[in-house]
């Protein structure tokens, strides 16, 4: 992370060009700087140079970066931009489809957890509720005995605040 923003980054040669590689973590990173090289060595005096840099990334950058089966056997530095143009787009679909798959996962644990918490909320609201309700039917039958039932359905359908104020 240390030469992102660096001389480095506006340097035309291919010394700046391997450590920029060696730095890059992103695969478009790479595929701009293999761009860059090859518009660098187009010369046909330059073949050894576009070789070297083709078998530098078969051998040494791709190994490290790339499951050893996925190494391809390319010749020209022209195949290294095809192959990266090609898998940037593949990683980048692979990429979106993680992030839909993590935002969907995510979400559903979000809003089971959020259910979870209303359905707990709910619950105890009705608990007390009916805690209150009972509470107010056992206070009138210790003082009347009997409550009819059209008071008991009353008191059934009441909201708290009005069983508060009839309790008080």
């Amino acid at each position: 992370h240390a030469l992102q923003g660096s001389p480095l980054d506006d340097m035309a040669n291919p010394v700046a060009a391997l450590f920029r590689l060696e730095n890059s973590r992103a695969p478009e990173d790479m595929l701009n700087v293999v761009t860059n090289l090859l518009r660098w060595l187009s010369s046909p005096e330059q073949q050894s140079l576009r070789r070297g840099f083709t078998v530098w990334f078969r051998q040494v950058l791709f190994p490290r970066r790339l499951d050893r089966e996925d190494v391809p056997n390319l010749e020209e530095l022209e195949e290294v931009r095809t192959m990266l143009a090609e898998r940037v787009k593949m990683w980048q679909k692979q990429y979106k489809e993680q992030g839909l798959r993590e935002g969907f996962q995510e979400g559903m644990q979000k809003g089971l957890q959020e259910g979870v918490q209303k359905g707990l909320q709910e619950g105890l609201q009705e608990g007390v509720q009916k805690g209150e309700q009972a509470l107010l039917l056992r206070l009138l039958r210790s003082k009347f005995r009997q409550v009819p039932d059209w008071a008991e359905e009353k008191i059934r359908q009441a909201t708290p605040e009005q069983i508060i104020v009839w309790s008080e």
